[in-house]
């Protein structure tokens, strides 16, 4: 269970391929590296699709 998160709405274009309209995304914030972790392990398993989902890559 993810205990703690923020979630933000907004346009952008896709990181792959040529688009002329920037898409929606949700953008989601969470408070350490093990939240991060579990709220994409439950994105991957309900099969929503992400723009990036690497566990490891951290900024």
């Amino acid at each position: 269970i993810v205990k703690s998160f923020k979630i933000e709405h907004i346009k952008a274009f896709p990181f792959w391929g040529y688009h002329t309209e920037k898409k929606s995304y949700s953008q989601i914030y969470t408070n350490s590296t093990g939240e991060r972790k579990k709220t994409i392990q439950a994105i991957q398993e309900n099969n929503f699709e992400t723009a990036s989902d690497d566990l490891y890559s951290f900024h």
